[in-house]
């Protein structure tokens, strides 16, 4: 442990960490390349920052499959590559995905 209670190499990195064995309050973090930046403490700041996904969306190059045999092409829905676009953006845009969405899950019929 070093200053601020971060090892060296987590101090040489910019972005959140989180340090499970730090005390309450201590645990979720900030850096930046050459400084410590400062402690998450406000949950809604942690849980907007800190949670936000560092990957593409399921099936979105289609190398994500996995065990689904059925999908759809994204760019049907003009979502791209934006990650939760389906909860982000308006229902406006989403009720036509969310309709084909249910259907395909024999939830409702056309």
């Amino acid at each position: 442990m070093t200053k601020n209670g971060l090892t060296p190499s987590a101090r040489l990195t910019t972005g959140y960490g989180y340090d499970p064995n730090a005390a309450v309050g201590q645990r979720l973090f900030i850096t930046f390349f050459t400084a410590f930046g400062r402690y998450l403490i406000d949950p809604h700041e942690s849980m907007s920052y800190a949670t936000q996904s560092l990957t593409k969306t399921a099936g979105g190059d289609g190398r994500t499959a996995g065990s689904i045999s059925s999908s759809v092409s994204l760019d049907t829905w003009n979502f791209g590559d934006q990650h939760s676009a389906e909860w982000e953006r308006d229902i406006q845009e989403t009720a036509p995905f969310y309709s084909e969405l249910m259907f395909r899950l024999h939830i409702i019929t056309p």
